[in-house]
């Protein structure tokens, strides 16, 4: 391989990686600014967690011994 084709396939590859990091950090930041600009309560999912009630609180179970 010549040195000029090697160097042409190494512009490439830094070209190459160079996009693929700059759409990886373009996602991050707006992910950060999502994230920041949102309300945490939203974020942090506790309008979807399920109410669990405490076992017995109104159920009318047997004593198993009787």
């Amino acid at each position: 391989m010549k040195k000029g084709e090697f160097q042409r396939k190494i512009r490439k590859a830094h070209r190459f990686l160079g996009v693929a990091l700059g759409i990886q950090f373009l996602f991050w930041t707006i992910g950060g600014l999502y994230f920041s600009w949102s309300d945490m309560h939203e974020i942090h999912g506790d309008h979807q967690k399920a109410h669990i009630r405490p076992l017995g609180a109104d159920l009318n179970l047997v004593n198993p011994q009787r």
